[in-house]
C-alpha cells in the first residue's frame, strides 16, 4: 500500500498536482467573462511570475518617466502588457500593467478597474503610478483601483498593485480604448503570451488568480497514470 501511495505521489507530481522540489517560480490562472454576468467561464491559461529580489518600484525601472521592466516583459510600441512581478526575498507578488515603447509607437488612451479578492495577508496599495493620478485605489482602502491612461505618441505608461500576499485574486475590467490597434495579452516568464483582445468572442473581465488550473495535458497525463496504476495493482 506504501508503494502505491508514492507512485501516486510521483504521478500527481509528474502532472503538476503536488510539488515535490522547491518552487523556482509561482504559476497563475487566466480567466474570462464572456457573457458579461461577473463569473469567470473561459479558461484562458496559466502564466509564470517574473521573480526578482528587487522593490516594484526599482523594478518598474524609470526611463525617462517611462517604465521598462527589470524583471518582465520588455515594452513594445502599441501593446498593453499584464504580468506579475514576484519579489522572492519577501513572497510577495505585485500586478504590472505597461503600453507602449519609449520613442516608438502611437499615442493612445485606455483606462481598467481592478478589483482584489480573496485572503489577503498583507493591504495592497497603489505601488507605481507612473504618472500622479493615473492609477488610484478608491475609496482609500478599499481594493479597488481605476487607472486612466493618456499618453502621447514614443511614451511608456502603466502602473503597479500590491503586495499581494495569500490566496488572492485579481479582477480586471477594462474601460475605454482610444486607439483599437493596442494589443492586450498576459506575459508570461517562460514566453508564454495569453491575447486579451477576444477574436471570437467579447471579454468583458479579466481574473488572475494564484489558484492555478490544470493545463488538459497534465489531466490527461494524471489519468493516464492512475489508470496505469490501478491496472498494476489489479494484476
Amino acid at each position: 500500500m506504501k508503494k502505491f501511495l508514492v507512485m501516486v505521489m510521483a504521478v500527481l507530481a509528474t502532472a503538476g498536482f503536488v510539488n515535490l522540489a522547491p518552487a523556482e517560480a509561482s504559476v497563475f490562472s487566466v480567466w474570462a467573462d464572456t457573457n458579461n454576468d461577473a463569473v469567470k467561464d473561459l479558461f484562458l491559461g496559466n502564466i509564470v511570475s517574473y521573480d526578482g529580489t528587487i522593490t516594484p518600484e526599482d523594478n518598474y525601472n524609470y526611463v525617462n518617466y517611462s517604465g521598462s521592466p527589470t524583471y518582465g516583459p520588455q515594452p513594445e510600441a502599441d501593446k498593453l502588457k499584464l504580468f506579475i512581478y514576484e519579489r522572492t526575498t519577501y513572497s510577495n507578488d505585485f500586478l504590472n500593467i505597461i503600453s507602449g515603447k519609449e520613442g516608438a509607437g502611437s499615442g493612445h488612451s485606455f483606462s481598467a478597474t481592478v478589483d482584489i479578492a480573496g485572503t489577503l495577508a498583507t493591504d495592497p496599495i497603489v505601488r507605481v503610478p507612473d504618472d500622479s493620478g493615473e492609477l488610484v485605489e478608491t475609496p482609500s482602502n478599499s481594493n479597488h483601483f481605476v487607472g486612466n491612461w493618456t499618453y502621447l505618441a514614443g511614451k511608456t505608461d502603466g502602473g503597479v498593485i500590491g503586495p499581494l500576499r495569500g490566496s488572492w485574486e485579481a479582477v480586471i475590467t477594462p474601460g475605454k480604448d482610444g486607439d483599437s490597434g493596442l494589443v492586450h495579452g498576459f506575459y508570461s516568464a517562460d514566453g508564454n503570451v495569453i491575447s486579451l483582445d477576444g477574436s471570437t468572442a467579447p471579454y468583458y473581465r479579466f481574473y488572475v488568480s494564484n489558484a492555478v488550473v490544470p493545463e488538459p495535458a497534465s489531466m490527461a497525463l494524471l489519468g493516464l497514470g492512475l489508470a496505469g496504476l490501478l491496472r498494476r495493482k489489479r494484476v
